[in-house]
């Protein structure tokens, strides 16, 4: 009878196992951020989006300016300036199916995210922030004159003084990340030099031991959240003709990034520092444009780097640990 009772509870461990990495293989192509995320049911037909021109309590909210069109896996804007991007032609579908393989997945980010970022550049216009594109967003812009197709979120990056105007009207906390509503979350111990060691705040406004949802982060400064993806607000500091990440130990001259120019990301008029490859090869290296880190094979994005693997295997392991405690 025990021996029975034994092989039972030993068939319930193992299928939950099995389900547990078949949920993992399904989802592993977007694990380059902390947080899983499930893609959302995608409506065809028209979207609309809300630039955000003002705040009122915890809700950004503004006018309806852009439609967005999605069907099956095509994604169209009807902005013009999808045709020409930064300057110049966006790369054709060829050069694309060089650089990533061919039949690649749709992103079901994509629209959200154009959402967040109108919304983050109708605040940035509002505040005067003066954020740039940096990161996988001025990789993706230089490289394919839009998002990243595997990425799912948005890096700008903030000097220190215009950090302080995010703080000053970052959203008031518990709020549901899940919702179609903005959100903006801060680094609640951001004056906290030591990275490691910086208290983290879940959404619902408590004390978080490891990152549980989009807001207990320690890096970066501030997080525009909605419906679980986000754009990264990064912060630069000031040191005489330098500006220094002090998150990632990286110094930037002040003429590399400044005065930014006028670019377009996503068919969003935004910012670019004046030289992006300065500030990209302090991150990555000098074949970024050309190697992305994953590559589409059978309608599933692969990991092509070391980085990748490293990342994967680093979420999987953290994946296992929420899943047992």
């Amino acid at each position: 009878m025990a021996l029975r009772n034994f092989k039972c509870i030993f068939k319930v461990i193992f299928a939950t196992e099995i389900l547990l990495i078949l949920n993992i293989l399904a989802n592993w192509p977007y694990l380059f951020n902390p947080v899983l995320l499930k893609p959302w049911e995608m409506h065809n037909g028209q979207e609309s989006m809300t630039m955000a021109n003002s705040t009122t309590g915890n809700k950004i909210v503004g006018r309806k300016t852009r439609f967005f069109n999605y069907s099956g896996d095509k994604y169209e804007t009807t902005s013009e300036s999808k045709t020409h991007t930064h300057g110049k032609m966006v790369p054709s579908d060829k050069i694309m199916e060089n650089i990533y393989g061919s039949d690649c997945p749709f992103n079901p980010y994509k629209q959200t995210l154009n959402y967040l970022f109108n919304n983050w550049m109708a605040l940035d216009n509002y505040y005067n922030f003066s954020s740039f594109l940096c990161g996988g967003s001025l990789i993706g812009l230089l490289r394919d004159g839009d998002l990243i197709p595997y990425d799912r979120d948005i890096d700008v990056c903030v000097t220190m003084e215009n950090y302080q105007k995010v703080r000053a009207i970052h959203s008031a906390k518990p709020f549901d990340y899940r919702s179609s509503q903005i959100y903006l979350a801060v680094q609640e111990d951001f004056s906290n030099n030591n990275v490691s060691s910086r208290t983290l705040v879940d959404c619902r406004g408590r004390i978080a031991q490891r990152a549980r949802d989009p807001c207990s982060f320690d890096t970066p400064g501030a997080r525009l959240i909605s419906r679980r993806v986000y754009v990264d607000v990064f912060v630069f500091r000031e040191h005489g003709r330098r500006l220094r990440d002090h998150e990632y130990g990286k110094n930037h001259l002040k003429t590399d990034i400044f005065p930014l120019k006028h670019c377009t990301f996503m068919g969003v008029e935004t910012k670019c520092p004046r030289n992006e490859m300065s500030l990209l090869l302090k991150y990555y290296e000098p074949d970024v444009l050309t190697k992305p880190h994953y590559k589409c094979q059978n309608k599933t994005w692969v990991a092509t780097s070391q980085d990748a693997n490293k990342q994967f295997k680093i979420w999987f392991r953290k994946r296992l640990k929420r899943h047992y405690s």
